[in-house]
């Protein structure tokens, strides 16, 4: 009879993969050598959609730009490191020279994740825990908006439609055909 106890006997049973590998020899095998080739790569970004791209590309940017105007680490990074970032983006100029919106700050949160998701550890296993779903982090971004909020800022956000307006918009629409029907419908029902 085999003991599954020790791992080390010759009769103790071994997880094997399809073809015969062990499996216990495979989770210890160092990975950090592999690489992508560029058809690889380039299989990998056409499962990314061009404004997502840009909008982590924008997001890393300033990242890098803390850590290395500060000399912190970026992955992986502490969690205090992550609550400074936060506190760095209201010195940083957002749209109309408003301090970064907290949806902006979001997206850089967004760009930590991610390399931590990505990044190689030193024996060659992919991946760190992400400092952002801490209870600090989480409380530095509540307080952040916050804060944002009590300086008198707003989202860019449109102003809601007055009933005067909406009346003008119903009577644009061509009642006699379908389409304007349906819209004049819609205009209503708002």
């Amino acid at each position: 009879m085999q003991n599954p106890g020790n791992a080390h006997s010759p009769t103790a049973r071994t997880l094997t993969l399809p073809g015969g590998r062990d499996l216990h020899l495979a989770a210890a095998t160092r990975t950090a050598g592999e690489t992508f080739s560029a058809e690889d790569v380039e299989l990998m970004m056409q499962g990314v959609k061009e404004n997502t791209r840009l909008a982590l590309h924008r997001a890393w940017k300033h990242v890098l730009t803390f850590t290395g105007d500060n000399g912190y680490l970026e992955c992986p990074m502490p969690v205090e490191t992550c609550v400074k970032l936060i506190n760095y983006a209201w010195t940083v100029e957002g749209r109309y020279g408003r301090p970064m919106s907290p949806e902006s700050v979001l997206q850089w949160m967004w760009a930590v994740t991610k390399a931590h998701k990505v990044a190689r550890r030193p024996d060659g296993i992919r991946g760190y825990v992400s400092p952002v779903k801490s209870e600090e982090v989480q409380k530095a971004l509540s307080g952040y908006r916050s804060r944002w909020v009590a300086a008198g800022h707003r989202p860019d956000m449109a102003t809601p439609i007055e009933p005067d307006e909406l009346i003008d918009m119903v009577a644009t629409c061509d009642i006699r055909s379908p389409i304007g029907l349906r819209d004049a419908l819609a205009f209503a029902l708002l």
